[in-house]
């Protein structure tokens, strides 16, 4: 997966585009009061009641692209959001991974909790950036034609003071942002326990819970008030320096003309626009730290949604695995390599897996899973599981395994071996009889591997 977030798309060019369009009206409403008050100093009423008109028309038109831009905004946060997913489901749709729960809570949490956050965040300000951009280009350009061309040279130096500000601050921003992101995390993590917690009706758990998640909590209150404090700090340091410089440009040129009327008249008109140019720069540099704040936790995100560990073979004790088929109704005993050669060559069979806790089973058809085609593999935990024949009906755990397993046995499109692990786990003995039955009739034309949770 890339490391920088998908921002070519449609959507984006869309609300990008209607946003230039807008600054431009914004321009000219700016530049017609400016010209018609100048007109209107001359005397020349016609000509100033005809900008006055252009002026009344922009703040009129204005708000159509304005408000196509905030929907086509909307329209690329989903996008971007709907590209990463598609990236996601792309590079995971071989893997097969069995991680320790705290792992897999951790990488579930950036996923659920996270990626959409993330991708709202960085659209919203490159989009904000881009505006800011745009507000501060257009409004120089129409002050320096209407003033002097000098003045336009003290912004540049004070964009390039905001800068070099920028790169000797940004490790500062790195630090905090991914502190911030590490509490984040935690804290998420404790949420998606929450409810077994708080509802299990254990005072004991439920209060060692909350002291738990109390503790993230003002971790990442600690955290986001520093991030944010050091980013408003640096902020106003950058607003401050292009204060000084553009007022040190706006003095030189008005001593230099030597007080004219024309002059003072066109600085006057403009000194709304001017400060509102401060105003920008300010809120430009907040969205520019805020936008490398939200690209680190973009590259975070990336980093936990991509499991490289594919060493399923070092975690398995094969000394403690064992391996027995069922022949003729009877369970005897068999090898490993007798169940591995039976799946490469897709031969009519069924080999139940054996072994101590923590011996590697699971992780056995993980390894299974991920090195052959043609396997279809239910998990212990696979209430979660969604089929195209899924309806939002009310089940129990129990209810949804065996409903799993009755599609799995009758129908021909699962492919020709089968994992099952645990499959017999929350089945009460009648529909554990049934069901073991039918995977009986179908080890006749497929392989069948299972972990059993009771015996």
């Amino acid at each position: 997966m890339n490391y920088f977030p998908n921002f070519n798309l449609l959507s984006g060019y869309v609300s990008l585009g209607m946003l230039l369009i807008q600054q431009i009206i914004v321009g000219v409403s700016t530049y017609s009061i400016i010209v018609a008050m100048e007109y209107l100093i001359a005397k020349e009423i016609s000509k100033a009641l005809f900008y006055v008109y252009i002026f009344s028309a922009s703040l009129i038109i204005v708000y159509i692209p304005s408000a196509a831009s905030q929907i086509y905004l909307k329209r690329w946060i989903y996008d971007s959001f709907y590209s990463f997913i598609q990236s996601y489901f792309k590079i995971n749709r071989k893997e097969t991974i069995l991680l320790r729960d705290n792992i897999r809570k951790k990488k579930e949490s950036w996923l659920t909790n996270e990626a959409l956050n993330i991708h709202s965040e960085l659209c919203s300000a490159l989009y904000e950036f881009f505006s800011a951009i745009l507000n501060v280009a257009i409004s120089l350009i129409i002050i320096a034609f209407l003033i002097s061309i000098e003045l336009l040279s003290w912004y540049i130096l004070a964009a390039i003071f905001v800068c070099v500000l920028n790169l000797y601050t940004k490790h500062i921003i790195k630090y905090n942002t991914h502190d911030f992101q590490h509490s984040s995390s935690k804290m998420n993590g404790l949420l998606l326990k929450a409810w077994p917690n708080i509802h299990s009706g254990n005072c004991k758990n439920r209060n060692a819970w909350f002291e738990q998640f109390s503790q993230a909590c003002n971790l990442v209150r600690n955290s986001s008030t520093k991030l944010e404090l050091s980013k408003s700090i640096i902020s106003s340091i950058a607003a401050l320096g292009a204060v000084l410089f553009i007022s040190i440009g706006n003095y030189r040129i008005i001593d230099a003309s030597g007080y004219t009327l024309e002059l003072l008249a066109a600085l006057f008109m403009t000194l709304p626009r001017q400060l509102q140019i401060l105003q920008v720069i300010f809120h430009f540099y907040n969205v520019y730290l805020r936008f490398s704040s939200s690209l680190y936790r973009y590259k975070d995100l990336i980093v936990n949604s991509l499991v490289e560990d594919h060493s399923y073979f070092s975690k398995i004790n094969s000394n403690s695995l064992s391996a027995k088929q069922k022949v003729g109704g009877k369970l005897v005993a068999s090898t490993l390599n007798s169940l591995i050669h039976s799946i490469q060559h897709k031969l009519p069979s069924r080999y139940l897996i054996e072994g101590g806790n923590g011996s590697g089973k699971s992780t056995f058809l993980a390894a299974i899973k991920f090195q052959y085609d043609d396997i279809y593999f239910i998990p212990t935990d696979s209430k979660d599981l969604i089929f195209k024949e899924d309806r939002d009906i009310d089940m129990s755990t129990g209810q949804i395994k065996l409903t799993q397993l009755q599609r799995l046995i009758y129908s021909k499109d699962w492919g020709s071996v089968i994992l099952l692990d645990e499959w017999d786990a929350n089945l009460d003995l009648y529909n554990i009889r049934i069901i073991d039955n039918a995977l009986d009739e179908l080890s006749l034309t497929r392989t069948v591997v299972e972990v059993r949770h009771h015996r």
